[in-house]
């Protein structure tokens, strides 16, 4: 595993107290999961097996929270909140290149 993600390797970054460890190590481990979706491994040559398909294996894990509809993450996230006219930056409101 650290081959592939050479932040592992940095023991100086990886004290218990600087680093969420864990959470470095279980998204290292479900990365190189999601790479031999795509690429294979020794163990599945070795058994002559082939992988599954990166969205089968998405799909099997347990489902997560839905995206709140304020995220801008959410394909339906609207930004029409913003009352603010990117286009006029004159706090005067003048438009005039004079000064008038």
């Amino acid at each position: 595993m650290k081959s592939q993600r050479n932040y592992l390797d940095y023991k100086h970054a990886l004290k218990i107290k600087n680093q969420p460890l864990a959470k470095i190590v279980i998204v290292c481990m479900l990365l190189r999961n999601a790479h031999n979706t795509f690429y294979g491994s020794q163990t599945s040559v070795y058994f002559n097996l082939l992988p599954p398909l990166f969205e089968v294996w998405i799909s099997q894990g347990k489902p997560g929270r839905p995206i709140p509809i304020d995220s801008i993450f959410n394909p339906l996230y609207n930004d029409d909140d913003d009352d603010n006219d990117d286009n006029n930056d004159d706090d005067d409101g003048n438009n005039n290149d004079d000064g008038t």
